[in-house]
């Protein structure tokens, strides 16, 4: 009966410190895997801040090659107008002038005729 005495204590004491061990190596495991979900975070944070920043400056890029752009549109829409403006007050004088010429030509007519009546 000694034996049996002396086996559970020990068989205890083999059992509680594979237990220990064990508690121990998932202990270590769960802060490695910790350490590592932590620096993939900071890893994430930092890749996303890269990325929104790479995308501020493409809009902001963007955005200055838009306003060059309408810049030019509006500068040829000017030149536009201009031609435009010129071509209307010339055929506007060329008008002009016709309804100057037929209304001598009529009025000559009209006093030649009127003299050699």
């Amino acid at each position: 009966m000694s034996e049996e005495k002396g086996d559970i204590p020990s068989l205890y004491n083999i059992l509680t410190t594979a237990i220990d061990e064990k508690d121990k190596a998932y202990q270590m495991r769960w802060e490695a895997s910790e350490k590592a979900v932590s620096a993939a975070l900071v890893a994430q944070e930092k890749a996303v801040a890269a990325a929104l920043s790479a995308t501020e400056k493409a809009v902001s890029k963007a955005e200055l090659a838009n306003e060059k752009r309408f810049e030019s549109i509006n500068e040829r829409l000017d030149d536009l107008r201009g031609y435009k403006d010129q071509s209307a007050g010339k055929s506007s004088g060329l008008n002009a002038g016709w309804a100057i010429f037929i209304s001598i030509v009529s009025l000559l007519t009209n006093l030649v005729g009127k003299f050699f009546k």
